[in-house]
């Protein structure tokens, strides 16, 4: 709900945010604004929000001051970006200001360059160097926010790509994934049951459609009829929402995927699989167990790691994999290519079968292949 003035403004709490800070939203010019006032209290908002609507409409700029708590700053921080960011990313990005970042800062007076170097290295002594990456570019954007308001504090320097790897959790993701064939991937579906014993939920059908798509199980677990997927239909869209990268394209199924989806393709529409992400493995785990294959290291993104290992190699042209899988580029792909005797020995074979002065087929763009790798997060 939103309280309406006579200015043409109105303020409301955006749904899911997990705040209760005030945003306004009013035309312009043609355009649609929406800003946070940065007030949890309902007066407070409204004043604010009159504020900047008069700012914008009479042209000036519009600066709201940081406070000086750092937690009540942040907070403003998190409620713009917001607005300009997935909800998935702001959630993160609030995580590390709360878990890491207003802990060790404690107030605006200690971000100096040497605190900035410290936290650097102090957790690196905990978590990875990609991880610490990460938080350092949560951290610049917020002292990049804190000078659109007209707050200047020493700039964030970024930790170089290579120097102390630093340490993975305990329970964080294996660095190599376990590759399986077809032929493994089959008999651990031939031995999943249709439905868990636990939730009733369809996970075999689920299975199919992750090995068969590559897709990444976050994706797949939020598809919906009739949004992504008709029944009967032989392709799949896949929309910005759902995916990780935002890469929103429509992708053509295999008769295996496409059966598997009709089966669990719910006659009112919403949600074609419910279960749970947490849930995936214990299905998993019962599957290997019932096939013989228990001492066999799978988890659930070992699918799609496998099965876009597997397109990497096939014959074909290296962006259709990419397109696939959903890397933008193709450079990404290129990672899970296999090298070795066996493959230069089947690309001489190829080139000796083509006729003479007929173009060079395959892949292009001077790539040298790779070893395949369990690339995290792609």
């Amino acid at each position: 709900m939103g309280t309406r003035t006579q200015g043409g403004w109105k303020i409301r709490i955006p749904a899911g945010s997990g705040r209760k800070v005030y945003v306004v939203r009013f035309r312009h010019a043609g355009q649609r604004i929406e800003r946070s006032t940065g007030c949890t209290d309902p007066g407070e908002a409204a004043k604010e929000a009159a504020r900047i609507y008069a700012d914008t409409v009479s042209g000036r700029r519009v600066a709201r001051p940081v406070a000086a708590d750092l937690q009540t700053a942040v907070s403003h921080f998190l409620a713009d970006l917001e607005l300009e960011v997935t909800a998935g990313w702001a959630k993160i990005v609030g995580l590390y200001f709360e878990a890491h970042l207003i802990p060790f800062f404690a107030s605006l007076e200690h971000f100096t360059p040497a605190m900035y170097a410290d936290y650097g290295r102090q957790r690196l002594q905990k978590v990875s160097r990609p991880s610490v990456r990460k938080e350092l570019c949560a951290l610049r954007r917020f002292v990049a926010w804190c000078a659109d308001h007209e707050l200047v504090l020493p700039a964030v320097p970024a930790l170089p790509k290579h120097g102390q790897p630093g340490k993975r959790a305990p329970n964080a993701r294996k660095r190599k994934a376990t590759i399986v064939t077809e032929g493994t991937a089959k008999r651990i579906l031939l031995a999943m049951p249709d439905r868990s014993r636990r939730t009733g939920e369809r996970v075999r059908d689920l299975f199919v459609v992750l090995w068969e798509t590559g897709l990444r199980p976050t994706t797949v677990l939020r598809l919906e009829a009739p949004l992504h997927y008709r029944k009967g239909s032989e392709t799949l869209f896949v929309s910005r929402e759902i995916d990780k990268e935002g890469f929103e394209r429509t992708i053509p199924l295999s008769p295996a995927a496409q059966a598997a989806l009709d089966r669990a393709c719910p006659a009112a529409g919403g949600r074609i699989f419910r279960a749970k992400l947490s849930s995936l493995r214990h299905s998993l785990a019962a599957a290997l167990k019932a096939a013989g294959l228990e001492d066999l290291d799978v988890s659930p993104y070992d699918f799609r790691h496998s099965r876009i290992t597997a397109m990497a190699n096939a014959p074909g042209p290296l962006t259709g994999a990419s397109y696939l899988a959903g890397h933008k580029h193709a450079s990404t792909t290129a990672l899970y290519i296999q090298g070795g005797e066996q493959a230069a020995r089947e690309t001489l074979a190829a080139m000796q079968r083509r006729p003479a002065g007929a173009p060079a087929g395959g892949r292009s763009g001077g790539r040298s292949p790779k070893t395949a790798s369990a690339k995290g997060g792609t």
